[in-house]
Formats: structure tokens, C-alpha cells, sequence
């Protein structure tokens, strides 16, 4: 087990391992965080309103007022098809917690996590769970952009919000994290207040001392992407746009031209894929 961070504590309660805030400790195991499926039937039918797809959204007990996200790992792309929610990683969502919880007291602007779970199933398997406060009036970045698309200042608006992302990924990568899904739908803004973005989905992401210009191109063309994959959805965004984030990132003509170019080649790779996918 890895070390949990400060003011977090280890549970064990069947097959069950539950590492949790210790303010929030005794209302989320009075609510059943240790049973996040029978937690989780209970809410099925009250999505999240935040964007984030089907990640439920409940209050939390003896905390008037707040509330928290409840999100399943599950798997994509095509192992998806065969294997939804088991892994042979059983502290997956307790590292996702660490790092986030350290990127948070760093300075980065994210999520703050509560808990996270991991359920040992049958066989080799985990089953893990992530719990964290919700960030209320926020929506992930392309759907802010598509509630913008008609304002007739939507250009400005885009731009700024832009702007804003890629100043918030500087600012990460500057405190040493490199983000292992850095996309799009990762960055939350506040709807009332956009130039409040915050980081969200830490999984695989990784804490360093200093990061090499190569993790900061590489972080910064893996946004880019997936703005150019958004943009064959119908978001409006193109490939001025993912220019204008990389100069907003850093305003020097060689650092973008090296990401521009890396990143046509991998789009012309991937497009097929994302075809394959049906995104």
C-alpha cells in the first residue's frame, strides 16, 4: 500500500480498502462508500449535471450543503468489449488520490478528493471507485464552449477560456505533474465565473522534479489532439485554435512549431482509429 497523504487514513472493511479524508470519514462509511454499487443503485437515475458524462452526484452526509462525485474506472477503447471494470491493479484509485491531493497542495487548481475504494472481486481482479467534491456550476471545457456557440462574442469567449486552459496546464507542469489524460473534457470551468478552470482525472498521471521540454510537448500536443478530435464532432474549435493554446502555453515560435508539427503527424495516424471508435 502506498503512503496516503496528510489527514487521509486507511480502512479495511471486508473486500473492501477504503483510503478516506478523516473529516469526511464518518458520514461517507455511515453512507456505504464501502459498498460504492448498492451506494451507487440508490442514485442511478440522477446523473451529474457537470458535464462529465454518467458520473453520479449525491450530498454528502452531515455536510450540509456539499456534495460529492462518485466515479467507476472503467475501461476504454476496444478492451472496453470485453472487460468494463476489472483491473489487476488494486491500488489504482488510491495513487489517482495521492497525486491529485499533491497537485492540489501545489498550487494546481483541481478537485478535491474525499476517498477512493478498491473491491477485490473474484479471481485476480479490482474493482475501484473514486470519490471527490463536487465543483459546483462547472462543466468541462467543450461543453461550456458549445453552450457559448451562439453568443456573439463567442470568439472573445473561446480565446479566453483557451487562454486560460493553457495557462492552468503551464502552471501544473511548472509544479512537476504531467497529466496522463490531458484533454479537453478534463478541464472544468466555472460557468459563472470562466476564468476559474480546474484539472480534473489524475489517473496515471505522474509527479516529477522538473519536467523535460519533450513531457511538456508531449502533455501539451495530447490537449491539442484531443481539441482536433472534438473539432470532427462538431465542437467549434480547429486548428487555429490548438495553435493559438500552444502560444498561449508558451509564446515561442520554435516550442510551437514542434508541437504543431508532431501533432499533424499523430493525427493523421489516428484519425482512422477514432473512426474505428465511432469518436
Amino acid at each position: 500500500m502506498l503512503q496516503l497523504p496528510k489527514d487521509y487514513e486507511l480502512i479495511t472493511r471486508g473486500q473492501a480498502a477504503i483510503a478516506v479524508h478523516g473529516r469526511y470519514r464518518d458520514g461517507l462509511m455511515a453512507q456505504g462508500i464501502d459498498n460504492p454499487d448498492l451506494l451507487l443503485s440508490s442514485i442511478a437515475t440522477h446523473p451529474s449535471a457537470s458535464g462529465r458524462g454518467a458520473v453520479p452526484c449525491l450530498p454528502i452526509e452531515g455536510f450540509p450543503g456539499e456534495r460529492m462525485m462518485v466515479r467507476r474506472y472503467l475501461r476504454g477503447g476496444l478492451l472496453r468489449f470485453v472487460n468494463r471494470d476489472l483491473y489487476l491493479d488494486g491500488q489504482r484509485s488510491f495513487r489517482e488520490l495521492a497525486i491529485t491531493v499533491a497537485a492540489g497542495r501545489s498550487g494546481v487548481p483541481t478537485v478535491e478528493i474525499l476517498a477512493a475504494v478498491s473491491i477485490k472481486a473474484a479471481g485476480p481482479g479490482y474493482r475501484c471507485f473514486l470519490f471527490s467534491k463536487e465543483l459546483a456550476g462547472c462543466i468541462d471545457l467543450p461543453a461550456y464552449l458549445l453552450g457559448q456557440a451562439a453568443a456573439a462574442t463567442f470568439t472573445d469567449d473561446k480565446q479566453r477560456a483557451l487562454k486560460e486552459a493553457a495557462l492552468a496546464v503551464r502552471l501544473m507542469h511548472d509544479r512537476g505533474f504531467y497529466h496522463g489524460d490531458l484533454n479537453m473534457k478534463n478541464i472544468l470551468v466555472n460557468a459563472a465565473e470562466p476564468k476559474n478552470l480546474y484539472i480534473i482525472d489524475w489517473d496515471k498521471s505522474q509527479h516529477f522534479e522538473k519536467l523535460s521540454d519533450d513531457q511538456r510537448r508531449a502533455n501539451a500536443q495530447r490537449f491539442c489532439r484531443s481539441l482536433i478530435k472534438l473539432a470532427g464532432t462538431g465542437l467549434p474549435v480547429n486548428e487555429d485554435d490548438a495553435a493559438a493554446f500552444l502560444r498561449a502555453y508558451r509564446d515561442d515560435d520554435r516550442f510551437v512549431q514542434a508541437c504543431t508539427k508532431q501533432l499533424h503527424r499523430t493525427v493523421a495516424v489516428r484519425r482512422g482509429f477514432w473512426k474505428l471508435l465511432g469518436s
